[in-house]
Order: C-alpha cells, then structure tokens, then sequence
C-alpha cells in the first residue's frame, strides 16, 4: 500500500454479495484520495478530536474566507468554535425569523410572476438570491436587495467565485499557478475576492460605528434584532476570544458563502424530488392547508413547529442529495477503520 494510505490502518472483511464495501481509492488528477461510504467507515473519522486537518482541496477557499471555522484546525478551530456555539443559540434563531419570512415573501412574488409562463425557467438562481439576502441580513446585518436587483456586482462575484472554485477543484491542470493565471481564472478569482472581501469590511466598519454611536454594543434596543456581525463585534468589544476586525471578516465571510449556498441547493433538491413525486406533493399541500387554511397570513415559529411532513420531505432529500455531499480531512494521526 503506498505511503499516503499507511495513515489508515483497517480491519476489513471482504463484502458479502450486495453490501457495499466502506471505503475506495480514486484519484483527482494525480491526487490520490480513500474515500469513506458508510457511517461504520466514516464514524472514526468524523468523531476524531485531533484529525480535523482539512486537505489541500480547501486551499482555494481558504484564499476567500481566510482561516475561518470552516478551513481553520487546532487551537485556532478549537477556539473559533467554543467562541461562536453560543451565537447559535435557539433563542437567537428565533429573532431572525421575520427575515426569513419577509424574504420567502418576495421569492414567492417572482415565482408567481413566471408561474403562468410557458416556457421553463430555471429556479435556482432565484434561490440563491433569496437565501444570499437572507444571510446578508442576519450575519452582516446589511439588506443587500439581491432578490430586487440591487448590489448585483457583489452578488455576480459571490457567485462566480463559487464557480471558480469549483473549477479549481475539479480540473488538476488548474492547481499549476502559471495556468491558472495565464486561462484568466486566476485574475478574474481575485478580482471578486477583492470585491466582496472589500464589501464585508466595509459593513464591518459601519456597524461598528453604528453600534458605537447606539450604545448597543452589549445589548441591543428593545425590539431590534441582532445580527451575527453584531454578535461578534459584541464579543470584540468586551475582549473575549481576541477577535480582531479581520478575524471577523473571515468568519462573517464563511457564513455568507456556507449559509446561502447549501440552503439554495437544499430548497432546489427538495422542489425537485416533489416534482418528481406528485402524490408526496399532495400530501405536503395537504398539510398546508390544515395548518394555514384560506389565509394568506405569514408563517410563525408555531406554524413551523407542526409541518411535520414537510420536515420528512426536506430531511429525505437531505439524505439523498446532501447540499454537501464530500467532507474531506488530511489525518495528522493514524485512524483505525473497522466495519
């Protein structure tokens, strides 16, 4: 067995006709890579306290968001963590929830716009605004109008840069500096991470000033709602986890790019599949209405607490297209993988 697999020492039983055996070797390019495919395989992995390495594929995102939760490891990971898990809290989610509905509001104003076309249209990207304005207003506190039109440079960079990346990742020859610079990728990449890099500090700034000028650095007004970036420049001001304003923006920056592009993907997969299915369709809508009637009125928390069907529905499509299907590591320790 080649050196870089010697990391993982298995005990492994030949596959029985019809299991599906837990682990496999491919190469991306020249880079060898063992792939994990069931919980038994992937359990000690994932459960490792030490082994939370990401591998070199998180090299380019890395060179957006900077060292945030996502692409951060050891102390700093540790550290990030116990520092951000409070700002989590149920509590707090509970306050953004009229931006989620507001938001939803005005995506299922533009799909009832096209609903009457005869022509296909494609969803998506409708999703991604509405969930880009969603994160936008509650880890930076800013209404970037995505949905409506406006901002639209930051929201083409943002989205281009998730293209780009993905592009690094797949194609080997691109991880060469010299083609990656010279296909135009390379410039085009750093020109948008200049961009929204710029736009993120800048909200930082004006909320800081913002939330000097209100007083409100330890609690906010009566009524208003606090945003993530409010949560960490709270957390700046009274010197807990030594954040600096940088330290903030890669991990405002790693939540605007983990928050609205997996949620996207997982409200496109789960319209897809009820597409597909007509008679789970019926069944969902059947439970709208018992819940919600005639009445055009907003969802509350209470509504959301009994769309038990809908949550099967979301958690299904969930299991068969996760919005991340590959979590990587680069093990720092040998690991025992027995199934």
């Amino acid at each position: 067995m080649e050196k870089w697999a010697q990391q993982f020492l298995f005990a492994k039983k030949s596959p029985e006709p019809g299991e599906i055996d837990g682990m496999m070797k491919l190469y991306v390019g020249p880079v060898p890579l063992i792939f994990l495919g069931i919980p038994e395989a992937v359990r000690p992995v994932l459960e490792s306290t030490v082994n939370i390495s990401k591998p070199e594929q998180y090299n380019k995102l890395r060179d957006w968001i900077g060292t945030g939760l996502l692409t951060s490891t050891f102390e700093k990971w540790f550290g990030r963590r116990k520092i951000l898990t409070p700002t989590f809290h149920f509590s707090i989610i509970r306050e953004y929830f009229p931006i989620f509905s507001q938001q939803g509001e005005i995506l299922i104003d533009l799909l009832e716009s096209r609903a009457d076309s005869p022509d296909f249209f494609d969803i998506f990207p409708y999703l991604k605004k509405c969930t880009l304005d969603i994160i936008c207003e509650t880890a930076m506190g800013s209404q970037i109008n995505a949905q409506l039109g406006e901002n639209n440079q930051y929201v083409q960079a943002v989205k281009r840069i998730s293209e780009l990346t993905w592009a690094y990742i797949k194609f080997p020859w691109l991880w060469w500096r010299p083609v990656w610079y010279l296909s135009g990728l390379g410039g085009e990449f750093d020109r948008n991470v200049k961009l929204t890099n710029d736009f993120t500090r800048k909200v930082i700034q004006e909320r800081k000033e913002a939330l000097k000028n209100e007083q409100c650095f330890e609690e906010p007004p009566r009524g208003k709602k606090r945003a993530f970036l409010d949560l960490l420049l709270s957390l700046q001001q009274s010197g807990d986890g030594g954040l600096s304003d940088e330290d903030i923006r890669e991990e405002v920056d790693t939540f605007m790019f983990e928050g609205h592009d997996t949620t996207a993907s997982g409200i496109g997969f789960t319209m897809l599949f009820l597409g597909f299915h007509p008679e789970i369709q019926q069944k969902l809508h059947n439970e709208m209405d018992e819940i919600f009637g005639t009445s055009n009125r907003n969802p509350t928390m209470e509504d959301i607490k009994k769309c038990v069907y809908l949550e099967k529905c979301i958690k299904e499509s969930l299991r068969m297209f996760p919005s991340v299907p590959i979590i990587a590591r680069r093990l720092d320790q040998d690991v025992t993988v027995a199934f």
